[in-house]
């Protein structure tokens, strides 16, 4: 069964970011990612926030773009879970990839590129 939670980002900070462009139109380019992540649970049981440090990869088929970008993020669940590696197995992955790409998107654009990502229009 799977618990219902109110999640709020509170949180998030690049704190690494590399990017690799081999190619001028990147418009055209199909993209895919992944992601590793280490969570610090709260010291304290009565703290509803938990803290992830997050290394993203995106990148086309062919590599003429690649962007690693690594970043902490701190979430606030309600009600506070009691097994938070299980609630943030489930419940944080999408709006940890929603998060980061909108903000690689960001990136790219003030770097002069043109990136189409679904769920990274402003």
């Amino acid at each position: 069964m799977e618990n219902q939670y109110n999640i709020r980002l509170l949180t998030f900070n690049i704190t690494d970011i590399e990017a690799s462009i081999h190619v001028k139109d990147t418009e055209q380019l199909q993209m895919s990612g992944s992601f590793q992540l280490q969570m610090r649970e709260p010291k304290s049981s009565d703290d509803p926030t938990v803290m992830l440090n997050v290394t993203a990869t995106l990148s086309d088929q062919e590599e003429h773009l690649v962007v690693k970008c690594t970043a902490n993020y701190v979430f606030q669940f309600d009600p506070i879970p009691s097994d938070w590696i299980n609630a943030v197995k489930e419940h944080c992955p999408s709006l940890i990839q929603d998060e980061m790409i909108r903000r690689t998107h960001q990136i790219l654009k003030a770097m002069g590129h043109t990136l189409t990502v679904p769920g990274s229009e402003e």
